[in-house]
C-alpha cells in the first residue's frame, strides 16, 4: 500500500535565490549536510547552481541498496558529484540495516581561491578522515574506552550470574 501526500517542493537553488533577494545580499553557504532518507539525489538535482558556484563540501547519507522505489544509490550520487568536481574525502563505513548506508564527506576537488582551499582544509580537519579507509565520525578514545568498560562489565555480570 502506498500513500501520496501532496506538498509544495522547491529546489535548493530556488530557496537560496529567494533568501538572497530577501536579504538583498548573498551569504556564503560552503557546506551542505543532507540526510533526507534516500532523497539526496533529488536535493542535489535541485542544487546545480549551488554546487557549481558556492558549495565546497557536503556530508550525505547514501544507500548502496534500493530500499525504496526510485531512490538514487550510492554510486549514482558519487558519479553525479564527481562530474561536478567533488571527491570523496571520507566515509563512516556501512551501517544500519543490512549494512546498507554510509555517511560520506565530499569536498571540491579544485578550490578556486586560497580562501576556498582553507575552508576545505578546515572542514576536513573537523571530520578528520583516518587512513587507510578514510573513516569519519569515529568514536573518540574516551567513547571507545567507555564502550569497552561497559562490555567488560556486562561480561563480568553475565559470568557472575551463571555461578
Amino acid at each position: 500500500m502506498t500513500c501520496q501526500i501532496p506538498c509544495q517542493v522547491k529546489k535548493l537553488d530556488t530557496i537560496l535565490q529567494e533568501l538572497y533577494r530577501s536579504l538583498e545580499r548573498k551569504i556564503d553557504f560552503a557546506f551542505l549536510k543532507s540526510d533526507t532518507q534516500s532523497g539526496e539525489g533529488f536535493v542535489l538535482q535541485g542544487a546545480e547552481q549551488y554546487l557549481r558556484e558556492d558549495c565546497l563540501a557536503l556530508e550525505l547519507e547514501l544507500n548502496r541498496y534500493p530500499l525504496c522505489k526510485g531512490m538514487f544509490l550510492e554510486n549514482e550520487i558519487k558519479t553525479f558529484l564527481a562530474e561536478r568536481g567533488f571527491r570523496v574525502a571520507g566515509w563512516t563505513g556501512y551501517q544500519n540495516s543490512f549494512a546498507s548506508q554510509a555517511d560520506y564527506l565530499f569536498v571540491r576537488e579544485t578550490p578556486c581561491s586560497p580562501r576556498e582551499r582553507a575552508t576545505i582544509a578546515l572542514i576536513e580537519s573537523i571530520y578528520n578522515p583516518s587512513r587507510p579507509q578514510r573513516k569519519i565520525k569515529q568514536p573518540s578514545l574516551k567513547a571507545r574506552l567507555a564502550a569497552r568498560v561497559r562490555r567488560a562489565t556486562g561480561s563480568l555480570s553475565a559470568h557472575l550470574g551463571r555461578q
